[in-house]
């Protein structure tokens, strides 16, 4: 599934799988709080790719045993607020969750409640509030999801901005490299209430 320059999808309660590239790839959207809802996707070249460029939720779905990362996403443009709820992501044999390249100011990503497991890498976001932008406006919070099992690092932090990031209440165990990592993040970062343990690197580094 393939959208490119409308005005908005909302993508729910739908199977997409065996296919050989991306499952499902959204870029150019014209419209803001797009959904992707209780959907399955699986078993394809790779999960899910976003380059829309605007305010979405990504909520309730299962990404299980793509070749590739399971939800690959962008966020460059200014103002907007990503959120990841209560998602199965597991075991896709690239990132379970990928954020590969930002520059925005003002962004705000919000990650509850997923469960991230048994994936090459588990979470990865990068430039996310870029320096860019030398801006102290946006924030990043990770608060009670399940990260388990990856073969990699279990939570990667890297090049971020001035903006926060808040990390409670997570539960990081059993990765067979750093539990949770930071590079060059230049802002506060808070820790609070997180279990790491069981991690073959560094718990937090």
């Amino acid at each position: 599934l393939r959208s490119e320059g409308s005005g908005s999808l909302n993508l729910k309660n739908s199977e997409v799988y065996e296919n050989n590239s991306w499952g499902v790839f959204v870029t150019n959207a014209e419209q803001d709080n797009m959904v992707f809802e209780n959907n399955v996707i699986k078993e394809n070249g790779a999960g899910f790719r976003n380059e829309s460029n605007r305010s979405w939720t990504f909520k309730n779905n299962q990404v299980l045993k793509n070749r590739g990362d399971g939800y690959w996403f962008a966020a460059s443009s200014e103002n907007r607020t990503y959120s990841i709820e209560g998602n199965l992501v597991e075991g896709n044999l690239g990132y379970g969750f990928h954020q590969d390249w930002g520059g925005g100011r003002n962004i705000k990503l919000v990650f509850t409640g997923n469960t991230v497991r048994e994936n090459n890498q588990g979470i990865r976001v990068r430039y996310f509030n870029s320096d860019t932008w030398n801006n102290t406006s946006g924030e990043l919070k990770f608060e009670d999801n399940l990260v388990e099992k990856n073969r990699g690092s279990g939570v990667q932090f890297e090049g971020q901005s001035n903006g926060p990031i808040y990390i409670k209440n997570n539960q990081i165990k059993d990765n067979q490299s750093v539990g949770i990592n930071f590079d060059r993040h230049r802002g506060d970062v808070e820790v609070v209430g997180n279990t790491v343990e069981g991690n073959s690197g560094y718990g937090i580094r």
